[in-house]
């Protein structure tokens, strides 16, 4: 029999914007190790799971949205009997509001403040709208729909260090009092970026980068002239994807065990919103046989609010990849419910022909350490044959997966999760397409970030061209590209097929902005430790750079720090 109990380090009440961290203790008459899933519900609801399984028998809960009562539950299961118990304890959050004024409260981040507006009326929708003191260039919080009675509250964030802003709420257009925050001194160094050519688009405008290496790895934001305007806390090994209204997706990937290696989802102050892991999704692919050792290269939402992402997978097969046993790494593509429950997948062992060896034939090792690769289970040494590295699911609701050492980008039918898991398509050099082009190599190769555009039509991807160019002769740059796709005849023709001046061998992003210019995160440059995020134009010119002196796998250009992908 499990008994636990559930306890919070603050006694209640708190105001919003308080953090409590929330301990579970618990013993068991059985032998078995115990793990812990924390959820958080309001009083006349249902709770959510925030954390799913893990050793870790703590949380911490930063309540910011409305005043109330709240319940927090734990549930502690013993992973060897499978017995489980549960507790829980009610915590009430109060308003920061005080006669009927707005407040603005600093968080933990100091770039980062919770601005609380009064009650305004149901039917009603409120944002805030910031500026620095003396610009009239404002940024907007997104909209919510007034709560009767209660106070309404916004994370105000993608502001410089040390500087005053103005604030205040906005309710049909009409604003209230302005306040002013003055902004506090970032807990990590300004990075040192140079900046070339003048920043297309109208400020504030703002790159967000998911740094890879020294001297740090915690996710940051800049402005188009790079001076910092955001950051996370917590080193990461991976920033995947921005979703609207500033929550992000994290990956952690390097802990020595399963329980460790983490998915999460995080609100611009830093909260964790969702969080699994490895070994518990192993929990739910049980029953298939199958098995994830570390998450790879991708999360982000669905329209429907599930996450697609993708793991590793090993086996040892013969007469394949050699006349002998060779331990291949494969993928194997998750979609996880709002609950963190595996309710699709696919496997390339399953779809792909094993047998066509990674074009340039990649190996990962244990022994020292391959950048970008994971730990190795089976072997000391594995093909690393797929290296998937972006999903997206295009607007006929079948799955977009590239995988780098393949050179190419399958369409798959999830048919939004119905789907056979068929491969539709391959695109790429000895694919199902033709190119209509007088390049001489118009291929992509071991590219990232494959996002279609205008329905099915148009597929940015960024091209690192490491076979083109290592192996083909052709060129000596990476390129952004925007690809126009005729899926009914299976022909490619260039929309845009620009250099972005130097030759990244990994990583690196593609997006279509508003304006019809093209943003391209540049991935690593090996030589100079630097990486750049690179903006052309409709005919493929270079019309600004943002070069960072540090690598980088991803970079998004945003609107504001809520926006993405641009409205």
């Amino acid at each position: 029999t499990i008994t636990v109990s559930l306890a919070p380090s603050l006694s209640s009440p708190q105001p919003l914007g308080t953090t409590i961290t929330w301990t579970a203790k618990a013993a068991d008459t059985h032998v078995g190790t115990l793990w812990y899933e924390f959820s958080v519900g309001p009083s006349h609801g249902s709770p959510a799971v925030v954390i799913d399984f893990a050793p870790g028998n703590s949380f911490q809960w930063t309540p910011n949205d409305h005043e109330g009562n709240y319940y927090i539950q734990v549930i502690v299961k013993n992973e060897t009997t499978g017995e489980a118990s549960a507790a829980r304890q009610s915590f009430e959050a109060t308003s920061l509001v005080s006669g009927g004024t707005a407040v603005v409260t600093p968080t933990s981040n100091p770039l980062v403040a919770l601005y609380s507006a009064p009650p305004c009326s149901p039917g009603d929708n409120i944002r805030v709208r910031f500026a620095k003191v003396g610009s009239d260039h404002w940024t907007y919080t997104p909209s919510k729909a007034c709560v009767d009675g209660q106070s309404m509250n916004f994370y105000v964030a993608g502001m410089l260090g040390n500087t005053a802003y103005s604030m205040t709420y906005e309710i049909s257009g009409q604003g209230g009092v302005p306040l002013i925050f003055t902004t506090g001194t970032p807990a990590i160094s300004q990075q040192s970026f140079v900046v070339v050519g003048p920043p297309p688009g109208t400020p504030p405008n703002l790159i967000l980068h998911s740094p890879l290496g020294q001297p740090s790895t915690q996710p940051l934001a800049t402005d188009l002239q790079g001076n910092l305007v955001w950051y996370y806390s917590q080193p990461v090994n991976a920033l995947t994807r921005p979703s609207r209204g500033g929550n992000m997706f994290v990956l952690t990937a390097t802990a020595p065990d399963f329980s460790h290696q983490l998915i999460r989802l995080i609100d611009v102050a830093g909260n964790t919103l969702l969080e699994t892991n490895v070994a518990r999704v192993n929990e739910f692919l049980r029953p298939t046989g199958k098995k994830i050792t570390g998450f790879s290269h991708e999360a982000r939402l669905l329209p429907n609010g599930n996450i697609v992402t993708i793991g590793y997978t090993e086996r040892i097969l013969t007469g394949v990849q050699g006349p002998g046993p060779v331990d291949i790494l494969g993928d194997i593509i998750l979609v996880l419910n709002h609950s963190l429950q595996v309710i699709w997948l696919w496997d390339t062992f399953d779809h792909l022909d094993v047998r066509r060896k990674a074009v340039l034939g990649e190996v990962c090792r244990n022994s020292p350490p391959t950048p970008g690769c994971p730990v190795l289970y089976l072997a000391q040494q594995a093909n690393d044959w797929v290296h998937g590295n972006s999903l997206e699911l295009a607007p006929d609701g079948a799955i977009i997966y590239s995988s780098r050492h393949q050179d190419f980008v399958y369409k798959i039918d999830y048919g939004n999760g119905s789907g056979t898991g068929n491969v539709i398509w391959k695109l790429g050099k000895g694919g199902d397409f033709t190119y209509y082009s007088s390049d001489p190599y118009p291929w992509f190769s071991h590219q990232h970030d494959a996002n279609m555009n205008f329905g099915n039509t148009v597929m940015t991807v960024f091209d690192d061209g490491n076979t083109r160019i290592l192996q083909g002769g052709f060129g000596t740059t990476s390129r952004g590209q925007a690809l126009n796709i005729d899926e009914t005849n299976k022909i490619v023709t260039f929309a845009v097929n620009g250099s972005v001046g130097q030759f990244f061998g990994a990583a690196g992003s593609a997006q279509l902005l508003p304006d019809g210019y093209y943003h391209f995160g540049s991935g690593l440059l090996s030589a100079r430790g630097w990486t750049q995020a690179t903006d052309l134009d409709a005919n493929g010119n270079i019309v600004y750079v943002l070069q960072s002196h540090f690598w980088a796998y991803r970079s998004f250009e945003l609107q504001d720090i809520y926006s993405y992908p641009w409205p």
